[in-house]
Protein backbone atom coordinates (compact mmCIF):
# COMPACT_ATOMS: atom_id res chain seq x y z
CA UNK A 1 0.00 0.00 0.00
CA UNK A 2 1.37 3.46 -0.99
CA UNK A 3 2.66 5.74 1.60
CA UNK A 4 -0.54 8.34 2.53
CA UNK A 5 -0.30 12.30 3.32
CA UNK A 6 -1.97 11.95 6.41
CA UNK A 7 -4.78 10.08 8.48
CA UNK A 8 -8.00 10.87 9.93
CA UNK A 9 -9.37 11.15 13.87
CA UNK A 10 -11.13 7.75 13.54
CA UNK A 11 -8.16 6.01 12.41
CA UNK A 12 -5.73 7.73 14.38
CA UNK A 13 -8.15 6.11 17.34
CA UNK A 14 -8.42 2.92 15.56
CA UNK A 15 -4.51 2.86 15.40
CA UNK A 16 -4.19 3.62 19.18
CA UNK A 17 -6.10 0.88 20.08
CA UNK A 18 -4.40 -1.77 17.86
CA UNK A 19 -1.19 -0.71 19.65
CA UNK A 20 -2.90 -1.18 23.31
CA UNK A 21 -3.75 -4.70 21.70
CA UNK A 22 -0.31 -5.37 21.78
CA UNK A 23 0.34 -4.78 18.00
CA UNK A 24 3.86 -2.84 17.00
CA UNK A 25 4.33 0.10 16.11
CA UNK A 26 6.07 -1.24 12.98
CA UNK A 27 2.63 -3.01 12.15
CA UNK A 28 0.28 -0.73 12.72
CA UNK A 29 2.36 1.61 10.40
CA UNK A 30 2.15 -0.92 7.53
CA UNK A 31 -1.67 -0.97 8.04
CA UNK A 32 -2.54 2.08 7.71
CA UNK A 33 0.26 3.02 5.23
CA UNK A 34 1.95 5.38 6.89
CA UNK A 35 5.39 6.20 7.26
CA UNK A 36 7.09 4.51 11.08
CA UNK A 37 7.59 7.41 12.15
CA UNK A 38 3.33 8.45 11.92
CA UNK A 39 2.21 5.93 14.53
CA UNK A 40 5.51 6.75 16.54
CA UNK A 41 4.47 10.58 17.17
CA UNK A 42 0.73 9.29 17.26
CA UNK A 43 1.33 6.20 20.13
CA UNK A 44 3.78 9.45 22.16
CA UNK A 45 1.14 12.07 22.03
CA UNK A 46 -1.80 9.62 23.21
CA UNK A 47 0.74 9.02 26.31
CA UNK A 48 0.83 12.60 27.02
CA UNK A 49 -1.88 13.99 26.37
CA UNK A 50 -4.51 10.83 26.36
CA UNK A 51 -6.07 12.19 22.95
CA UNK A 52 -5.05 11.80 19.63
CA UNK A 53 -7.47 15.02 18.15
CA UNK A 54 -4.94 17.55 16.06
CA UNK A 55 -5.14 20.83 17.98
CA UNK A 56 -6.29 23.46 15.56
CA UNK A 57 -3.25 25.27 13.62
CA UNK A 58 -3.35 28.85 12.96
CA UNK A 59 -2.68 29.52 9.24
CA UNK A 60 -2.56 27.68 5.94
CA UNK A 61 -0.80 24.42 5.98
CA UNK A 62 3.09 24.93 4.91
CA UNK A 63 3.00 23.85 1.28
CA UNK A 64 6.90 22.08 1.48
CA UNK A 65 8.31 20.36 4.11
CA UNK A 66 11.32 20.72 5.42
CA UNK A 67 13.65 18.80 3.26
CA UNK A 68 12.03 20.84 0.29
CA UNK A 69 12.97 23.80 2.19
CA UNK A 70 16.65 22.67 2.39
CA UNK A 71 16.72 22.01 -1.48
CA UNK A 72 14.96 25.56 -2.19
CA UNK A 73 18.09 26.70 -0.83
CA UNK A 74 20.49 24.45 -2.20
CA UNK A 75 19.09 25.32 -5.66
CA UNK A 76 19.41 29.36 -5.14
CA UNK A 77 23.18 28.52 -3.67
CA UNK A 78 23.87 26.88 -7.17
CA UNK A 79 22.04 30.01 -9.03
CA UNK A 80 22.78 32.79 -6.96
CA UNK A 81 21.74 35.33 -9.75
CA UNK A 82 18.65 33.79 -10.75
CA UNK A 83 15.10 35.25 -9.13
CA UNK A 84 12.93 33.85 -7.08
CA UNK A 85 10.69 33.70 -9.57
CA UNK A 86 13.34 31.25 -11.51
CA UNK A 87 14.17 29.30 -9.28
CA UNK A 88 10.83 28.52 -8.04
CA UNK A 89 10.39 27.16 -11.77
CA UNK A 90 13.45 24.56 -11.11
CA UNK A 91 12.08 23.53 -7.58
CA UNK A 92 8.46 23.07 -8.67
CA UNK A 93 10.05 20.51 -11.46
CA UNK A 94 12.17 19.07 -9.44
CA UNK A 95 9.47 18.52 -6.47
CA UNK A 96 6.48 17.96 -8.66
CA UNK A 97 4.62 20.92 -6.47
CA UNK A 98 3.23 24.48 -7.25
CA UNK A 99 4.80 26.98 -5.28
CA UNK A 100 4.84 30.75 -5.60
CA UNK A 101 7.97 32.71 -5.63
CA UNK A 102 6.37 34.26 -2.15
CA UNK A 103 7.17 30.70 -0.90
CA UNK A 104 10.57 30.51 -2.16
CA UNK A 105 11.62 33.94 -0.89
CA UNK A 106 10.57 33.06 2.68
CA UNK A 107 12.28 29.79 2.37
CA UNK A 108 15.32 31.63 1.62
CA UNK A 109 15.13 34.01 4.50
CA UNK A 110 14.55 31.06 6.94
CA UNK A 111 18.13 29.65 5.75
CA UNK A 112 19.44 33.42 5.94
CA UNK A 113 19.51 34.21 2.09
CA UNK A 114 18.83 37.61 1.12
CA UNK A 115 19.15 39.06 -2.31
CA UNK A 116 21.33 41.71 -2.04
CA UNK A 117 23.40 43.54 -4.69
CA UNK A 118 26.31 41.95 -5.46
CA UNK A 119 29.91 43.17 -4.62
CA UNK A 120 31.87 44.66 -7.79
CA UNK A 121 35.30 43.80 -9.10
CA UNK A 122 37.37 44.57 -11.83
CA UNK A 123 38.21 41.40 -13.73
CA UNK A 124 41.95 40.89 -13.84
CA UNK A 125 43.78 39.18 -16.71
CA UNK A 126 46.89 36.96 -16.48
CA UNK A 127 49.02 39.86 -16.23
CA UNK A 128 47.64 41.88 -13.84
CA UNK A 129 47.10 38.58 -11.48
CA UNK A 130 51.07 37.98 -12.04
CA UNK A 131 51.86 41.41 -11.25
CA UNK A 132 49.70 41.35 -7.86
CA UNK A 133 51.11 37.41 -6.58
CA UNK A 134 55.01 39.02 -7.50
CA UNK A 135 54.36 42.25 -5.09
CA UNK A 136 53.05 39.74 -2.58
CA UNK A 137 56.33 37.79 -2.63
CA UNK A 138 58.33 40.42 -2.38
CA UNK A 139 56.66 41.74 0.30
CA UNK A 140 55.98 38.50 1.90
CA UNK A 141 58.41 39.31 5.16
CA UNK A 142 57.61 42.65 5.92
CA UNK A 143 57.58 43.00 9.27
CA UNK A 144 54.94 45.31 11.39
CA UNK A 145 57.70 47.68 11.95
CA UNK A 146 58.29 47.38 8.14
CA UNK A 147 54.68 48.61 7.28
CA UNK A 148 54.42 50.77 9.51
CA UNK A 149 57.02 53.20 7.14
CA UNK A 150 54.42 52.95 4.60
CA UNK A 151 52.23 56.04 4.15
CA UNK A 152 49.49 54.69 2.18
CA UNK A 153 47.46 57.37 -0.08
CA UNK A 154 44.13 57.71 -2.13
CA UNK A 155 42.09 60.22 -3.14
CA UNK A 156 38.18 60.01 -3.36
CA UNK A 157 35.68 61.96 -5.25
CA UNK A 158 32.19 63.03 -3.31
CA UNK A 159 29.05 64.38 -5.01
CA UNK A 160 27.92 67.45 -3.62
CA UNK A 161 24.33 66.04 -4.30
CA UNK A 162 22.91 63.19 -3.79
CA UNK A 163 21.24 61.41 -6.84
CA UNK A 164 21.07 57.49 -7.20
CA UNK A 165 18.03 58.00 -9.80
CA UNK A 166 16.46 55.35 -7.54
CA UNK A 167 14.11 58.30 -5.72
CA UNK A 168 10.52 57.03 -5.17
CA UNK A 169 7.32 59.01 -4.46
CA UNK A 170 3.71 58.11 -3.77
CA UNK A 171 1.65 59.14 -6.53
CA UNK A 172 -2.31 58.52 -7.91
CA UNK A 173 -2.20 58.02 -11.90
CA UNK A 174 -1.93 60.63 -13.52
CA UNK A 175 -0.49 62.99 -11.01
CA UNK A 176 3.00 63.01 -12.34
CA UNK A 177 3.10 66.62 -12.88
CA UNK A 178 1.83 67.65 -9.69
CA UNK A 179 4.70 69.78 -7.71
CA UNK A 180 4.58 67.44 -4.81
CA UNK A 181 5.40 64.47 -7.19
CA UNK A 182 8.68 66.70 -8.38
CA UNK A 183 12.31 66.15 -7.10
CA UNK A 184 14.58 68.67 -8.10
CA UNK A 185 18.37 67.99 -8.86
CA UNK A 186 20.92 69.71 -11.04
CA UNK A 187 21.69 68.41 -14.57
CA UNK A 188 25.33 67.46 -13.37
CA UNK A 189 24.61 66.23 -9.62
CA UNK A 190 25.25 69.68 -8.11
CA UNK A 191 28.90 69.04 -8.61
CA UNK A 192 31.32 67.29 -6.72
CA UNK A 193 35.14 67.58 -4.51
CA UNK A 194 37.67 65.30 -4.72
CA UNK A 195 39.68 65.17 -1.55
CA UNK A 196 43.33 64.05 -0.64
CA UNK A 197 44.06 61.70 2.59
CA UNK A 198 47.43 59.57 4.06
CA UNK A 199 47.44 57.16 6.75
CA UNK A 200 50.24 54.69 8.42
CA UNK A 201 50.14 52.98 11.50
CA UNK A 202 50.88 56.01 13.63
CA UNK A 203 48.99 59.13 12.05
CA UNK A 204 46.84 59.84 9.43
CA UNK A 205 46.91 63.32 7.57
CA UNK A 206 44.50 65.95 7.33
CA UNK A 207 41.87 65.41 4.28
CA UNK A 208 43.68 68.00 1.75
CA UNK A 209 40.06 69.20 -0.39
CA UNK A 210 41.45 70.17 -4.07
CA UNK A 211 39.90 73.38 -4.62
CA UNK A 212 37.90 73.40 -7.97
CA UNK A 213 38.92 72.10 -11.10
CA UNK A 214 40.97 68.25 -12.11
CA UNK A 215 43.78 67.05 -10.60
CA UNK A 216 46.59 67.20 -12.55
CA UNK A 217 50.43 66.16 -11.51
CA UNK A 218 51.33 69.72 -11.05
CA UNK A 219 48.63 70.06 -8.50
CA UNK A 220 49.68 66.90 -6.73
CA UNK A 221 52.98 68.23 -6.39
CA UNK A 222 52.26 71.41 -5.18
CA UNK A 223 49.19 70.65 -3.13
CA UNK A 224 50.01 67.66 -1.91
CA UNK A 225 53.74 66.54 -2.03
CA UNK A 226 55.11 69.18 -1.25
CA UNK A 227 53.55 70.45 1.59
CA UNK A 228 52.73 67.46 2.95
CA UNK A 229 53.87 64.28 2.12
CA UNK A 230 57.26 66.15 2.49
CA UNK A 231 57.30 67.11 5.95
CA UNK A 232 56.22 63.14 7.04
CA UNK A 233 59.43 61.99 4.91
CA UNK A 234 61.71 64.11 6.87
CA UNK A 235 59.98 63.23 10.27
CA UNK A 236 60.03 59.52 9.26
CA UNK A 237 63.46 59.62 8.04
CA UNK A 238 64.48 57.80 5.07
CA UNK A 239 62.91 54.54 5.90
CA UNK A 240 59.34 56.33 4.83
CA UNK A 241 58.31 54.67 1.71
CA UNK A 242 55.11 56.71 0.00
CA UNK A 243 52.28 54.42 -1.80
CA UNK A 244 50.10 56.03 -4.33
CA UNK A 245 48.47 53.92 -6.62
CA UNK A 246 48.53 53.91 -10.28
CA UNK A 247 46.63 57.38 -11.52
CA UNK A 248 48.20 59.73 -14.29
CA UNK A 249 48.91 62.98 -12.20
CA UNK A 250 50.80 60.41 -9.42
CA UNK A 251 53.13 59.09 -12.70
CA UNK A 252 53.98 61.88 -14.40
CA UNK A 253 57.56 62.63 -14.96
CA UNK A 254 57.11 65.62 -12.86
CA UNK A 255 56.09 63.91 -9.97
CA UNK A 256 59.10 61.23 -10.20
CA UNK A 257 61.78 64.34 -10.42
CA UNK A 258 60.12 65.69 -7.30
CA UNK A 259 60.26 62.31 -5.38
CA UNK A 260 63.85 61.58 -6.71
CA UNK A 261 65.15 65.17 -5.44
CA UNK A 262 63.46 65.08 -2.31
CA UNK A 263 64.87 61.03 -1.95
CA UNK A 264 61.10 59.40 -1.20
CA UNK A 265 61.14 56.29 -1.99
CA UNK A 266 57.90 54.70 -3.89
CA UNK A 267 56.20 51.49 -3.15
CA UNK A 268 55.49 49.89 -6.96
CA UNK A 269 51.96 49.06 -7.23
CA UNK A 270 50.02 47.19 -9.34
CA UNK A 271 47.31 47.87 -11.58
CA UNK A 272 44.19 47.35 -10.70
CA UNK A 273 44.38 46.55 -6.89
CA UNK A 274 42.60 49.14 -4.90
CA UNK A 275 41.88 46.25 -2.47
CA UNK A 276 45.47 45.72 -1.30
CA UNK A 277 45.66 49.79 0.16
CA UNK A 278 44.04 49.20 3.78
CA UNK A 279 43.13 52.98 3.30
CA UNK A 280 40.39 52.06 1.08
CA UNK A 281 38.77 50.50 3.89
CA UNK A 282 38.18 53.73 6.00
Amino acid sequence: MPPRRGMGDSERWWAVGRIEAGQSITDAAVFFGVHHSVISRLWKQFQTSQTVVRRPVAGRPRVTIPAEDRYIAVVAKQNRRSTSTRVKSIVAAAIGKTISATTVRRRLHMNGLYARVSLLRVPLSVQYRGARLKRCHQHVNWTISDWGNVMFTDESRFALQLDDKRVRVWREQGTRNRPENITEHHAFLGGSIMVWAGISSGYRTDLHIYRLGSVTAVRYRDEVLDPIVKLYAAADGPSFVLMDDNARPHRAVIVDDFLECEGIERMEWPAYSPDLNPIENL
